[in-house]
């Protein structure tokens, strides 16, 4: 359903994000100053990109929700939903990101090589599809202003034993969803279930207009008018559209418009109606318009989600039927269960609910979604807080540093926080690899409160496994 996506100004904490156990993160500083000029993780598929307060988020929501594997399987309404709430409950990212680009298609298995059918590919509205050779997949585009269509052999690229074909519509520009009754802005809206018909109606249209060739007809063997179209007509340079700048007046323009349209109505009519055709393209659209109607409806085949889900705030694991407790509602076919609706998950930065920092208790309501403590920014409009902020959380400054009191004052609230899991955590895994014939466990006995600290590494990369909860 949904693939590659791009949010270009995440509406989340940067700082935040920037501690967070899941991302292990590469620094990227000049060389002359030596200072921090961007971070950036990569994550099961997505690509996270740290600049100052901006963050930049980018990649495969369908990798994502295969642990960074692949994406060739089914990927419909219940998985989406359940990655747009793990990002918002792992990383914070919320609902109402503003989306920049985004992918949609689908991945059938067809009953003929994928690879003798990209080879009939001529053009769509008078735009050629073009080979790109990539390091993981080769694939064919056809590039118009507002969109690209891409279309590959899926099963290849993961080296499947199915013909897989993998047709998507990559949209550059969020406005031509919109130009075409499409209500996809954010995040969140991918969920939107009254916009799956619209979309299964562009990606079924979009293909029905690719125009392709029936290579079993043979033009030695048809009229010499039907062979002249048939050899003229293989090439996708015949298809290029006529452009109003390159005639002298209107009229010499609508000719020429109307000339092309006859002669590509033709082909069409040649190629589709011979009795060599083996309408390929026809058998394939019916595949596509099946698909989509299958994961319209959530109907996608079994997954495994990520190991660490049930350990994000807003999920708990599965409970056996005679669990007492609140409801809680199935997720598609995920080994646990999620608390609330997933089409509408959680959110912090309503107007009609506050946010506080984790650290001081400030109203921190106001700040971007995702924010769990005071900002600089903060700080700074609020003299009184600031004031009392800096006095409970002072530390020295470092030599040679020039900023202002808003700055530390945020800075060392924020370490309050993750300081002492961080350096519990880095203190006994150093302690476990001096005592190689003990386990952490069996020298040393924390008490509850540093157990606590701990317990947020539980489930990720970062756990210190050798201690028991």
């Amino acid at each position: 359903m949904f693939d590659g996506l791009k949010i270009l100004n995440a509406l989340v904490d940067a700082e935040a994000l920037k501690q967070n156990p899941l991302l292990d993160s590469d620094l990227h500083v000049k060389e002359r100053t030596g200072s921090i000029q961007s971070q950036t993780a990569q994550y099961y598929g997505l690509r996270f990109t740290m600049k100052g307060k901006f963050v930049q988020v980018q990649g495969s929501l369908h990798k994502y929700a295969n642990k960074g594997l692949h994406n060739y399987d089914d990927f419909g309404a219940d998985r989406v939903a359940v990655a747009v709430a793990e990002l918002w409950a792992c990383f914070g990212i919320g609902r109402n990101n503003p989306l920049n680009n985004i992918e949609f298609g689908v991945n059938v298995c067809i009953p003929f090589s994928p690879k003798k059918f990209l080879e009939r590919l001529i053009c769509h509205k008078g735009k050629p599809f073009v080979k790109i050779v990539d390091d993981e997949v080769n694939y064919y585009q056809c590039q118009h202003e507002h969109f690209i269509l891409k279309i590959y052999d899926k099963g290849a690229q993961y080296r499947q034993t199915e013909n897989l074909l993998r047709f998507e519509v990559k949209v550059l520009k969020m406005q031509f969803l919109e130009t075409k009754g499409v209500s996809i802005k954010t995040l969140g809206d991918l969920t939107n279930s009254s916009n799956y018909e619209r979309l299964g109606v562009i990606l079924k249209e979009y293909f029905d207009e690719i125009l392709m060739d029936e290579p079993n007809i043979v033009a030695k063997t048809l009229k010499l008018t039907q062979r002249d179209l048939l050899n003229t007509g293989r090439n996708p340079k015949t298809w290029v559209r006529p452009n109003r700048k390159d005639f002298a007046g209107k009229i010499e323009y609508d000719r020429a418009r109307t000339e092309y349209d006859r002669r590509l109505s033709a082909f069409r009519s040649l190629v589709e109606n011979h009795p060599n055709a083996e309408h390929w393209q026809q058998t394939v659209y019916q595949l596509i318009a099946d698909k989509w109607a299958q994961l319209s409806a959530g109907n996608c085949s079994k997954f495994t989600s990520h190991a660490f889900i049930g350990k994000c705030s807003k999920f708990t694991e599965l409970r056996s039927p005679k669990d007492t407790g609140p409801k809680i509602e199935n997720v598609a076919n995920l080994p646990l269960k999620y608390s609330g609706d997933l089409l509408h998950p959680p959110q912090t930065d309503t107007t009609d609910s506050t946010r506080i920092c984790l650290v001081t208790s400030a109203d921190i309501s106001h700040q971007k979604t995702g924010s769990l403590f005071v900002a600089e920014a903060t700080l700074r409009a609020d003299v009184d807080l600031l004031e009392t902020v800096a006095k409970k959380h002072r530390k020295k400054r470092r030599k040679r540093d020039e900023h202002d009191a808003a700055y530390y004052a945020a800075h060392n609230v924020r370490n309050q926080h993750t300081n002492p899991a961080n350096n519990l955590r880095k203190k006994l895994l150093k302690l476990e690899k001096e005592n190689g014939l003990f386990t952490v466990a069996d020298v040393v006995r924390l008490p509850e409160e540093k157990r606590e600290l701990l317990k947020r590494w539980e489930g990720t990369p970062y756990e210190v496994k050798s201690i028991s909860f």
